[in-house]
């Protein structure tokens, strides 16, 4: 039954795709330019209505070629690159309607087997969604250009390449940015979820394994753009990489690894104090008192001995710029 109706939908859909697309033809043939067929009259009321909606306008499409060039080809592809635009619209829209529908399943699932199918669907909504908004972009401007440019000469090929590239750190960019606000969420969810579970050593365990993937994540995230366009492909892949800012880059994660390690270490030891004087005397407990303030003391010591070898072996003196930033003269 599934099928049947994924088939009917399918049929009726490329149905309107191929009914709009020859009455769009047939009519922009026939009517002259100062009059706008119904179809496309009809598009622009709705587009006073809903915001973002592209302004149809009859007669030569912008991205179309134009007629000085060659006599009727403006004529001839204008209801394509018309067509276009709507079927962006209407796979944009049903791709953001399933990403909201995996969500909404995602916060209600009732089992783990329908949590991997809303995950498995807002994954490939999204990714629909991405290919739908930058496929015109990358042919035209990545891959081939309006009428296979790309191959003309050296320098429209490297022009194609830095689009490319441009194109390429846009998206990750996207992707960078996106991970970064689920591994916040998914680091306050859990910093929650720590508080409420006190006692069940199960959920315990699992949300200190979400904490760790999360904040791994972010740092993952943040470290990136450094550590791919400063050290592995600094230049764009003009030159070698870097190992002079390699160097820079792991003293500063280590000394903010070794902060944030001794931070933690004195919060258990202050913690640990306060169980000491105020819990009753019980020879158990107090094991395990003596076990945190040990605990904390060596994490104090590690992370001071941290910073002191990562400070003495590897020199700042000459530590080069971070792209994107400008080091003080």
């Amino acid at each position: 039954m599934k099928k049947q109706l994924i088939k009917i939908g399918s049929t009726i859909f490329l149905s309107l795709v191929i009914t709009l697309f020859s009455s769009t033809s047939i009519i922009i043939a026939a009517q002259p330019t100062t009059d706008a067929p119904l179809v496309i009259e009809s598009i622009n009321k709705v587009g006073d209505v809903v915001p973002n909606w592209p302004d149809f306008q009859f007669g030569q499409h912008p991205d179309a070629p134009p007629n000085y060039g060659q006599d009727g080809i403006g004529v001839a592809t204008s209801p394509i690159f018309f067509a276009i635009d709507l079927l962006k619209l209407v796979l944009g829209t049903i791709a953001f309607i399933i990403v909201v529908i995996a969500a909404i399943s995602l916060v209600v699932r009732n089992s783990e087997e329908e949590y991997t199918k809303a995950k498995r669907s807002m994954i490939w909504g999204l990714v629909g969604l991405l290919v739908v908004q930058l496929a015109d972009t990358f042919v035209r401007d990545v891959f081939f250009g309006d009428q296979g440019e790309i191959l003309q000469n050296q320098a429209t090929a490297e022009l194609f390449g830095r689009e490319g590239l441009a194109q390429m750190r846009g998206i990750i960019g996207f992707i960078e940015v996106f991970i970064g606000i689920i591994a916040v969420l998914v680091i306050i969810y859990r910093g929650i979820r720590l508080i409420s579970s006190v006692g069940d050593e199960n959920e315990l365990t699992t949300t200190k394994r979400h904490l760790v993937f999360a904040v791994g994540g972010l740092i993952l995230v943040i470290l990136s753009e450094v550590i791919i366009r400063g050290v592995i492909f600094p230049d764009a892949g003009a030159a070698l990489p870097d190992t002079q800012r390699f160097s820079f880059v792991v003293v500063g994660l280590a000394n903010f690894m070794a902060g944030f390690i001794a931070l933690f270490a004195f919060v258990m030891l202050v913690y640990g104090g306060y169980r000491y004087v105020t819990m009753p005397f019980n020879e158990q407990e107090t094991e395990k008192v003596k076990k945190i303030v040990v605990a904390a003391i060596i994490g104090i010591i590690i992370a001071m001995g941290a910073f002191a070898f990562v400070n003495t072996v590897i020199r700042l003196d000459d530590a080069p710029d971070i792209p994107g930033e400008e080091t003080p003269v």
